[in-house]
């Protein structure tokens, strides 16, 4: 009888967590990745304590219905490959699952790293701890730690979602009733609740809820601009991964070749081999000599004003003339242009770095030495100068300033003699 009792009590359990559940947000629980002595007991025991911690404020989709969407995964991609980042985004994609968290450990000695990382799909984040000579108990401790640290913006959210709902079942009751009294007030209740709707989706941003919108207005007059605007935040498909790795190689094969260079070239930077979590659209290690009359071409293709980043860093001295007593810091003399036009710009260089954000036009980015006072020099003004500047030039998306600090930090790393790698800071 009372272990009926106990049976009937854990069903109880059971179903009331599940129904508490119903309006919490998904998440999927990557299993977790571990370095050094990490039993297979202690990283499931762990495991199961993340997956505790959370479900206050998620619900984890069953781990049966994970493995089931990953072996999907690996059916699209290959079983290497879907232990990176791609496989995770294409998992979500088929569980409709917007975040996701992963627990990572570290152990060294007596000590072990833990870091527990939170993806969806508008920010990451991560937190970190060390927990030194620590048994499981403690590790479980420490992953109750972290998880509260993110607490606060679980809530945040929670509270937010909610009363944005709330305002919307209250403006949409207030706009039901002006449509019963008057058929001219019904065009403008309707414009205001799509502009209410249109907010909202900053706070809820998805291709899901973005889609749901255009369905819902697709033809009605007065939203067309806001799908217009929506169609652009639209959250595009990237590159197969074997789109960006074979874009790779032919980055690694063009870098090769020094750029303004035919004799007494610098040796080019040595790039790493290719992982998914990397990104780089283009690097070309320029040479320019302060005797080469402008101007020289980087192979930098700039076809949209707003979408990329040019990181670049550079060393070398000059001389502007035969009798000049001291070598002048050679990139404070670089400028460059964009395309066929005369709009001369100074990259200002601090320390050998310039980030180039922001630019005005399109076309190809070239660089010179600059030794004029008027535009154009003289040809002959050029003739008595010495020296040279390394220019190691890169492009990358804005949205994906992190893959690319990941590609840069392995570049420096393969290369910690090279002068300009030794400026990246990361």
């Amino acid at each position: 009888m009372k272990f009926l009792f106990f049976i009937f009590f854990i069903i109880y359990i059971s179903l009331s967590k599940t129904f508490a559940q119903v309006d919490l947000p998904q998440a999927i629980i990557v299993p977790t990745g571990s370095l050094g002595e990490v039993s297979e007991i202690r990283k499931k025991i762990l495991e199961k304590t993340l997956e505790s911690s959370l479900d206050d404020h998620f619900a984890i989709v069953p781990k049966d219905l994970f493995e089931e969407a990953q072996e999907k995964a690996f059916e699209e991609l290959d079983y290497e490959e879907c232990t990176e980042e791609q496989c995770i985004v294409l998992i979500k994609e088929m569980l409709q699952v917007e975040n996701s968290f992963q627990l990572v450990l570290m152990a060294e000695g007596s000590d072990t790293y833990l870091s527990l990382n939170w993806n969806n799909l508008e920010r990451k984040r991560v937190e970190e701890d060390i927990c030194e000579n620590c048994n499981t108990k403690n590790l479980r401790e420490s992953i109750n730690s972290l998880v509260q640290r993110f607490a606060k913006e679980f809530s945040e959210n929670e509270i937010l979602n909610d009363e944005i709902f709330r305002e919307e079942e209250k403006n949409n009751e207030l706009d039901n009733q002006l449509v019963k009294n008057n058929k001219i007030e019904k065009s403008k209740n309707n414009i205001n609740t799509m502009l209410r709707e249109y907010r909202a989706l900053s706070y809820n941003a998805s291709n899901q809820n973005y889609n749901a919108f255009i369905e819902k207005y697709k033809n009605d007059e007065f939203a067309q601009k806001q799908i217009t605007e929506i169609r652009n935040k639209l959250i595009k498909p990237s590159k197969s991964i074997f789109k960006r790795r074979e874009d790779y190689k032919t980055i690694v094969e063009q870098s090769k070749e020094i750029l303004g260079c035919s004799w007494f070239c610098e040796d080019p930077l040595v790039l790493p081999d290719f992982h998914g979590n990397f990104h780089i659209l283009k690097y070309n290690r320029i040479q320019i000599s302060a005797s080469t009359y402008p101007w020289i071409d980087s192979g930098i293709i700039i076809d949209d004003k707003s979408k990329y980043i040019v990181k670049m860093f550079a060393y070398g001295e000059t001389k502007n003339c035969d009798n000049c007593k001291t070598n002048r810091n050679g990139s404070n003399g670089i400028r460059y242009k964009i395309g066929d036009n005369d709009e001369i710009y100074n990259p200002r260089f601090n320390q050998g770095l310039s980030t180039i954000l922001y630019f005005n036009r399109t076309g190809e980015l070239q660089f010179a030495y600059k030794d004029w006072r008027k535009w154009p020099p003289p040809r002959n003004w050029y003739k008595d100068n010495k020296g040279k500047i390394v220019i190691d030039l890169f492009i990358y998306e804005k949205n994906k300033q992190d893959q690319f600090f990941n590609f840069l930090k392995e570049t420096k790393n393969l290369n910690p003699e090279d002068k300009n790698m030794q400026k990246v800071t990361l």
